[in-house]
């Protein structure tokens, strides 16, 4: 399949460069030949390859939103409502090249037409810019050294990933560090959320029978500790298929849920050492 895609696309190019050759001599761009039929070709095929690229990202984008917050679900919107438009105007693009062809005059036919750059335009591009201007802010405060919430989120993310990965060593791939082949901050994230995906999957799979995971983090974190502290101890209980309990727990795929039960985890680790102190202080001081 791979090689027939390659192919035609390979092929489309060179049509496109045989198509175009007559006009690159003359310096003349597409639209200003008068009635020729390499108008109506020319743009059909240079449009037509945008399309199955846009129609992927659409696809992934929606994919990524299945496990996303509300915010990253609105901005999945707004990018499909931008590339929609953008198959539009190909689509119109298209027929305008035909209609060229066809000698039809008019204001969406004109060489260099307003219209239908505008069109072009405003509704494509547009809804693009309240997505790259904050990226590109974020990566400019990131290169100055500026931007420290990724590492904020990976110090709520680390006690638990230790705890689980120290007991789960098949899940853990390596330390997460520059020198491990993660340079970038956000490649240890997000490996770092995998493998706390992968380790919660296989505790959950180990629960007893007819156990179901609670709505809140704190609920959460603890049976994640219980579960983690009997896998330690050996006590595991096969599930079989037919049990009630989710064997893959949606909230280990979403980030906010995922970052709300790290941090009932560490505040739970947290009270477990005071508690403990303040029992070594009482012992003490008898």
């Amino acid at each position: 399949m791979w090689w027939a895609l390659t192919t035609g696309v390979l092929a489309a190019g060179v049509l496109l460069v045989w198509v175009h050759a007559p006009l690159r001599a003359n310096q003349m761009a597409i639209e200003e030949l008068d009635g020729s039929w390499r108008t109506g070709l020319y743009l059909t095929l240079h449009s037509i390859l945008f399309i199955p690229a846009e129609l992927i990202v659409v696809a992934t984008l929606w994919q990524m939103a299945k496990t996303g917050t509300l915010s990253r679900r609105v901005l999945v919107l707004a990018l499909s409502a931008a590339i929609a438009f953008s198959v539009i105007n190909l689509a119109w693009v298209m027929g305008a090249g035909w209609l060229m062809t066809a000698g039809v005059d008019g204001a969406w036919t004109q060489p260099r037409s307003s219209a239908r750059n505008d069109f072009a335009l405003y509704p494509t591009l547009l809804p693009w810019l309240p997505v790259g201007i904050p990226a590109v802010v974020v990566d400019v405060r990131r290169r100055l050294g500026l931007d420290r919430v990724r590492e904020q989120r990976m110090a709520e993310l680390r006690p638990m990933w230790e705890s689980l990965t120290a007991v789960l060593p098949a899940y853990r791939l390596a330390e997460l560090g520059p020198a491990d082949g993660f340079p970038s901050e956000a490649e240890r994230e997000h490996r770092m959320r995998i493998e706390l995906e992968d380790t919660i999957y296989a505790l959950s799979r180990n629960l007893p029978e007819g156990t179901a995971w609670p709505e809140s983090a704190a609920g959460r974190a603890q049976l994640l500790r219980e579960a983690l502290h009997a896998w330690e101890s050996g006590g595991r209980t096969a599930v079989s298929s037919a049990a009630g309990i989710e064997t893959r727990p949606l909230w280990a795929s979403s980030e906010a849920d995922l970052d709300a039960v790290a941090r009932e985890w560490e505040t739970a680790s947290a009270r477990q050492q005071t508690s403990a102190g303040l029992t070594t202080a009482s012992v003490r001081g008898l």
